[in-house]
């Protein structure tokens, strides 16, 4: 089967199992780090031998609540903490459960012969955010407009096909 290209409708998200919606975007960047290997004297690097790599994403979504990360409760922060805000710092330094956020694109599994349409659908996978941690959340509300909300956050494996 030749590539396709993966467009924005086709794409699901699931975190904790459950698919998450409403969200419009999710930018995924691996940055990879070099460092220069000199000889005494010598100006010009004769190596740039990796050092590490730095796994980053960003989401957006549209604004339900800050409870949710799209449709989905959201996995990285309990703001619903009952109590002061001292059990919710507390909720928010002793939480160690790593997320992770499953890539999927969607495809066809079957199609009506006579008619052409597709009848249903299954899902085959982009790739895993593994060790997902939430860096910031914002949000914005504009007069006329939709409301959104963005995240940015790191994870601790780069994506392996």
């Amino acid at each position: 089967m030749a590539d396709k290209t993966l467009t924005a409708p086709l794409a699901i998200i699931e975190t904790g199992g459950n698919a998450v919606g409403k969200i419009k975007t999710i930018r995924i960047t691996e940055n990879i780090q070099r460092g220069d290997v000199r000889g005494l004297g010598t100006l010009i690097s004769k190596e740039k031998p990796v050092l590490g790599i730095t796994c980053s994403f960003t989401a957006s979504s549209y604004f339900i609540d800050l409870t949710k990360f799209g449709t989905v409760d959201n996995p990285f922060i309990k703001r619903k903490v009952a109590g002061s805000l001292m059990n919710f710092l507390d909720t928010l330094l002793l939480t160690d459960t790593l997320v992770n956020i499953h890539l999927y694109r969607k495809i066809e599994f079957s199609r009506d012969p006579t008619t052409g349409i597709v009848t249903s659908t299954s899902k085959e996978p982009i790739g895993i955010l593994t060790g997902v941690f939430m860096d910031s959340q914002s949000f914005d509300i504009s007069e006329g407009q939709i409301s959104g909300t963005d995240m940015t956050g790191t994870y601790l494996e780069p994506i392996i096909s």
